[in-house]
């Protein structure tokens, strides 16, 4: 039977579950309302079985070696690297994998993934990912290092994916500052121009919302309204670099109650264009914090 570990605040006034051996998948994350009782913040479908979990489009995943899809020469899902082809599903394979489970003590969980047979034949480099989460009564954090214990560089990206709970999609509101958006192609596999940035703040009901991938400036917050007063920030920081975490898409299907807000450190199709990969050296590390608050308006 697949294991599921909990995390409390210690004013038992938030939670979070996590499946290390499902992808690390965080199934439940809940905060207090304003009248004092649970919310679920996460989205699972009715019929959702974690001993039978293959899909990632739920509660809250996370991506690596890299962010949405690749294509290379029309085949989708292929990249190229030092003339040899290398095949990666969606969002890469973190969210498959059985991920180790270093630190489970009162608020605190820390996961690691390395390499091994499987990634390999997708990805031939070593690495190490360590996710370290804390939660308390109305914030959570996660600090993650992105490590290279091997002797050649690698490209990589990394992206949180959390599918939040809404409701009422007309009635909320998204909150953020961007540049510009990025102009996907038909396949959603590259990009291919520039087009101004959303006018924010947005009903999550607005068609050019979904699908849409922007590029952050200096401000990394992204603020969820929702009509009942509650709301809920998410950004995600690196003091190594400010810039890391530079990309934010945004997706839901409008006739399920859910809305992604991910931050991503690259685009589409990078691994094949390899602008926009971040790399690491040998022996090198890099090192960002995600901050997700609630708070009522």
């Amino acid at each position: 039977m697949t294991k599921i570990l909990t995390i409390h605040s210690p004013g038992q006034q938030a939670s979070m579950s996590f499946v290390p051996e499902k992808g690390g998948l965080a199934t439940s994350l809940i905060f207090k309302s304003a009248q004092g009782r649970p919310r679920e913040l996460l989205y699972l479908p009715e019929n959702f079985n974690i001993d039978t979990y293959q899909d990632i489009s739920l509660a809250w995943p996370f991506c690596f070696p890299f962010c949405a899809r690749i294509s290379r020469d029309g085949q989708y899902g292929q990249y190229l690297y030092e003339g040899q082809r290398y095949e990666l599903p969606i969002h890469g394979f973190a969210n498959q994998e059985s991920w180790q489970v270093l630190v489970h003590q009162g608020n605190r969980l820390t996961l690691c993934l390395e390499d091994n047979e499987r990634t390999r034949k997708a990805y031939p480099f070593a690495f190490k990912v360590t996710l370290d989460y804390q939660i308390e009564d109305g914030q959570l954090v996660c600090e993650q290092t992105y490590h290279n214990p091997g002797r050649a560089p690698f490209p990589y990206a990394a992206g949180f994916h959390p599918y939040f709970q809404i409701a009422d999609k007309d009635q909320t509101l998204i909150q953020f500052e961007a540049e510009y958006r990025l102009q996907y192609n038909p396949t959603l596999t590259d990009i291919v121009g520039r087009l101004p940035a959303i006018l924010s703040p947005a009903r999550l009901s607005q068609p050019e919302v979904n699908e849409s991938l922007h590029r952050l400036g200096a401000n990394k917050r992204v603020t969820l309204k929702y009509p009942d007063g509650f709301s809920l920030w998410m950004e995600v920081n690196s003091s190594q670099n400010p810039d890391l975490f530079g990309y934010l898409q945004l997706y839901h299907i409008p006739e399920k109650p859910f809305f992604c807000i991910e931050p991503w450190t690259s685009f589409p199709n990078a691994l094949n264009t390899v602008a926009g990969m971040h790399w690491l050296m040998p022996g090198e590390s890099h090192q960002s914090t995600l901050v997700l608050s609630t708070y009522f308006e």
